[in-house]
């Protein structure tokens, strides 16, 4: 009769194993469909800026009615970052030290808190998010979503220019100033 069981035990982790491993899936980045731009003010006027080089992936069982997220990251080329004025896109490229540190990177660690909605889920993530060579920790607040098999997350943060060690850029001899603050807005789609 033990050996029976244990025989059951194992028959059913080796019938169960292969279905968990195949849930698990990376979901890249559908950029035609996804959207990263970075707003902020000066002492002039707001600035908006769209970040046209970004990629990244989400891995989990995100695709299911209990999703579960095992590892994300979002990655934007600097270089990439297009305000419609080249004057400004270079200001913006030494003000980050794109030639240093050519990217961006936020990487996920954990979930801290799912809220359901009428929608989906609103989501505060934990990650760390690196920029021009500095890290620090971020806790993101967004909505996500799963419809017909699609996943995919917006929302926006907003954090100080400085607590990255980065100065916020001056031009006409420090006449004109960003502020400190910037705000990152996303809206991505996975598949």
């Amino acid at each position: 009769m033990k050996k029976l069981n244990s025989f059951i035990t194992i028959a059913i982790a080796l019938l169960i194993l292969p279905v968990a491993g195949r849930a698990q899936k990376t979901l890249q980045i559908d950029k035609k469909n996804s959207e990263v731009r970075i707003t902020g003010t000066s002492t002039l006027h707001d600035w908006e800026i769209n970040v046209e080089g970004f990629h990244g992936s989400v891995k989990g069982t995100v695709a299911t009615e209990e999703p579960s997220i095992t590892g994300s990251e979002l990655i934007c080329l600097v270089k990439s970052f297009e305000s419609g004025k080249n004057k400004m896109n270079n200001i913006v490229y030494e003000t980050l030290q794109a030639e240093e540190h050519p990217r961006i990177r936020f990487n996920y660690k954990r979930i801290k808190q799912i809220q359901p909605t009428n929608m989906g889920d609103q989501i505060k993530v934990v990650g760390d998010l690196t920029i021009a060579g500095q890290t620090r920790e971020m806790e993101i607040t967004m909505d996500s979503r799963l419809k017909d098999g699609m996943f995919s997350v917006s929302g926006s943060k907003t954090f100080k220019m400085s607590s990255f060690g980065i100065e916020p850029p001056s031009v006409m001899f420090g006449t004109i100033k960003s502020g400190d603050k910037v705000t990152v807005h996303f809206s991505i789609n996975y598949n």
